[in-house]
């Protein structure tokens, strides 16, 4: 009896391994939503960008070299449904090459147009990038997508002493990509036909603007004249060298409420879509093969520790004659079945990301003994937070409470960080907003998104407020330190929401 009920449970396992293998490579799915996004990739393509201060391996590549391989990478992680057009920019345009097209079907005329964008295609050698970006916002609001503009941030010639950001109708979404090194480097000099003939040179550009009105020391200049030369003479500068222009680029990304990072990694970049563009909902079937493909290994596997029975009894008829250094039998069957299993079950090959960062989540509330209307008002005021959390220092505020208004917050430590209210809605009076602009010396953290929310107390005497968000880590590589890991980014995200609700609930009460 013994000999013969472990030969018949193998084969019912093994039957259960089939059956569900057949079931996991037929991939069940149910109906469900796939995030996707709408991008406008501008890529800035003036002189400045030919600068190599990025490495590729062991050499070095320009800035639009670098650009050029890790946008494919970028595309070729965006989920199907994601729609990515591209536009160039020089002089004070951003030009349309396309509009946006389905990463998935066009994946491979997409990239190559990527690969194939070069310094030649440019009209004029001068580089506004306000300008650029104003007109890249109104070049992807026609588009009905988010911006992604690439761009070292180098301004030529340099603004004028008393510029100001041009005026926009509107706050932009998307993202500033900066591009480039902190040290500065030549700037690669090339003749009417595109041969490379040395860098530029202090004497090859102007290194102060003269358009709009002198700067105020213009008077103590040597060569100074009211009216034949009201600039006077300008002392040497530093415009024919160039590097990443990042405070500038981030007063940019303030002023159009987008986001800003630097160029990384695609994974990097990737992330930052997926924090700073808008998702876009679209139906898509969701895969349930693993379930079935997990089930089936299962069933392999305890099948395996019953290759043999306690009394050496006959193998079972699935078993073949091929003996293993053990004396185990091994049945080509097995195999096929293993195979099948788990590459039904989805989990192989794992994603080469597997060890990098995934998002964290806080969520904290604190009930408040006061009428909830009064407690709303209160927090929906966008830019009154400093007047109830105790780690903001000052708050200056744009838009107060409407979709689109901008907050830069000073905390404790001087530093700020800026945010983006997203929505509010008056009926469940609950507010949502986003990190635009990071501090990782503010908070180690590089994207965030908020959810602040009033409901009522369950005995009707005061409400409670909740306040929830999902970030990142400060360091989005796959080894960060210590001040810059998942762990710093829970503690400090979590602190900040009590404190706030700490002292929300003093004020109110």
């Amino acid at each position: 009896m013994r000999r013969g009920r472990f030969p018949a449970l193998r084969s019912l396992l093994l039957a259960a391994s089939l059956l569900a293998a057949l079931l996991a490579s037929l991939r069940p799915s149910l109906p469900g939503e796939r995030i996707t996004y709408s991008l406008t990739v501008v890529v800035d393509i003036t002189g400045s960008m030919n600068a190599r201060d990025q490495r590729s391996g062991d050499a070095a590549v320009s800035r639009l070299d670098r650009v050029r391989t890790v946008l494919p990478e970028v595309v070729a992680r965006l989920p199907c449904g994601s729609w990515v057009g591209l536009a160039i920019f020089t002089e004070r345009r951003s030009v349309s090459l396309f509009t946006p097209v389905e990463v998935c079907e066009n994946f491979a005329p997409l990239t190559d147009a990527i690969r194939g964008l070069d310094w030649r295609m440019a009209w004029e050698g001068d580089s506004r990038i306000a300008e650029g970006v104003r007109d890249g916002l109104d070049l992807a609001a026609a588009q009905s997508s988010d911006i992604l503009f690439l761009t070292d941030g180098q301004e030529a010639p340099p603004l004028p002493w008393d510029w100001r950001p041009p005026v926009h109708p509107g706050p932009g979404a998307g993202l500033l990509i900066g591009v480039g090194g902190a040290a500065p480097v030549p700037i690669p000099k090339y003749d009417e036909r595109g041969r490379e003939i040395g860098v530029y040179a202090a004497t090859d550009v102007p290194h102060e603007s003269r358009t709009g009105a002198p700067p105020p020391d213009a008077a103590g200049r040597p060569g100074w004249h009211p009216r034949n030369n009201p600039y006077g003479e300008a002392g040497a500068g530093s415009e024919h060298l160039t590097q990443l222009r990042e405070e500038h680029l981030r007063l940019l990304a303030r002023h159009f409420g987008l986001g800003y990072a630097r160029l990384q990694t695609a994974d990097a970049l990737v992330q930052a879509i997926r924090t700073q563009a808008r998702p876009l909902a679209v139906p898509a079937m969701r895969d349930l093969s693993a379930l079935p493909g997990a089930a089936a290994l299962l069933a392999l596997l305890l099948s395996y520790l019953r290759m043999r029975s306690p009394g050496g009894g006959r193998p079972s008829v699935f078993q073949s004659a091929i003996p293993t250094a053990r004396g185990v039998p091994v049945s080509s069957f097995r195999i096929l079945l293993f195979v099948t299993a788990l590459a039904g079950s989805g989990l192989a090959p794992l994603p080469a990301s597997a060890h990098g960062p995934t998002p964290q989540k806080v969520a904290e509330h604190v009930d408040i003994r006061a009428p909830c209307e009064l407690v709303w008002t209160k927090l929906k005021d966008f830019g009154a937070i400093g007047q109830w959390h105790s780690a903001v220092r000052a708050v200056r505020a744009s838009g107060a409470s409407a979709p689109g208004s901008t907050r830069e917050l000073t905390l404790e430590n001087g530093e700020t960080i800026t945010e983006r209210l997203d929505d509010v809605d008056g009926t469940s009076q609950s507010l949502s907003y986003r990190l635009s602009v990071e501090n990782l010396k503010a908070l180690p953290v590089s994207f965030y998104t908020a959810r602040m929310g009033v409901t009522r107390s369950e005995d009707g005497r005061g409400c409670r407020v909740d306040w929830d968000g999902r970030f990142y880590r400060g360091d989005t590589t796959n080894e960060p330190p210590p001040e810059l890991s998942d762990e710093a980014a829970v503690t400090a995200m979590t602190r900040f929401f009590q404190t706030g609700l700490a002292g929300l609930a003093k004020a109110m009460e």
